[in-house]
């Protein structure tokens, strides 16, 4: 790190967690796939402005491939029939929501670089156990992402909405015990991150991109959910609007969203980082956000699947 003016961070190891870099919707020269130049200039136009896709920005509103078509109405309709089960029993609501938290908080904090294995996370979760040979902030960063994921829980009963708020809220709750001196604070300097094309936008932008990117995610609300989900864990990617912590923070307000439409939570495996980075920068070089859609719609799938499976009482 250097000068407190212009702080400058390099990481290449823990992903979009760490810097990641400014959305960059083309290059110096055109080289977007399979849009106009005309197009390519609106989205330019939309993404300083922080507002949503729509059919003049990303590829995914209007021109999506018809098997990523099918791939939406395959998941709504397993989104119809697990309504239809429910409710699910208060035993089957706690072996489920056990179980995900497990395995949300293991790949989330993996996916950043944390060592404990699945089962190791499960004890110090579930058992309050230490795990000899890690590292006091890896049974921190578990903790506190278990109990991000309790708030985020509450506050969807209590039916709070996003806001500039609660996205500083979970990044607090995220950082509370291993960087706590940064919880909830917006970056006050520059950030990059090795081997991307992405370049962060200036720190002093920060605080109205991410009230932009609230208003943008409200006027997304007629929308498929998955979609809304996805551009609201892009778009704060793309901001950065922090230190550290943003991978975990986006992958949290990604699952708010989904919980709030009545979706369980998506779990990005720590064996998809390639493909979940890949897809996080198709969609800030090119403005295409149909791979993140198709991997996060398949893990919802999989969620979904996982429900109704306990609905029909096959666990």
């Amino acid at each position: 790190m250097v000068g407190s003016s212009a702080r400058l961070h390099l990481e290449s190891k823990r992903g979009y967690d760490r810097p990641e870099g400014r959305h960059a919707w083309f290059p110096r020269r055109h080289d977007c796939l399979g849009c106009s130049q005309q197009i390519c200039a609106r989205r330019g136009r939309e993404a300083q402005e922080g507002r949503p896709a729509t059919s003049r920005g990303f590829v995914f509103a209007g021109v999506l491939r018809m098997s990523l078509h099918r791939l939406l109405a395959q998941v709504s309709e397993l989104k119809s029939r697990l309504d239809e089960a429910r409710p699910l029993s208060p035993a089957e609501v706690a072996k489920l929501r056990e179980h995900i938290i497990v395995e949300w908080t293991h790949h989330s904090t993996a996916l950043e670089g944390n060592t404990l294995d699945l089962r190791e996370t499960r004890l110090v979760l579930l058992d309050g156990v230490t795990v000899g040979g890690k590292t006091l902030r890896e049974h921190l960063e578990v903790v506190d992402h278990r109990d991000a994921v309790e708030w985020l829980e509450a506050t969807i009963k209590g039916e709070v909405t996003l806001s500039e708020g609660l996205v500083r809220e979970v990044h607090r709750l995220v950082l509370k015990s291993t960087y706590p001196e940064e919880a909830g604070r917006y970056r006050r300097g520059a950030v990059r991150i090795a081997g991307s094309r992405h370049i962060p936008p200036p720190a002093q932008e920060v605080p109205d991109l991410v009230r932009n990117l609230v208003e943008g995610y409200r006027g997304m609300a007629g929308g498929h959910p998955v979609e809304r989900a996805v551009w609201l864990h892009w778009r704060l990617a793309w901001i950065h609007p922090f230190i550290d912590g943003n991978g975990r923070v986006a992958r949290l307000l990604m699952n708010f969203s989904l919980m709030r439409d009545g979706y369980p939570p998506a779990v990005i495996r720590k064996e998809e980082r390639s493909s979940y980075l890949d897809a996080l920068e198709e969609a800030s070089v090119n403005g295409n956000l149909q791979p993140f859609v198709r991997l996060v719609a398949g893990r919802v799938e999989e969620a979904l699947k996982l429900h109704l499976e306990a609905a029909e009482g096959h666990l």
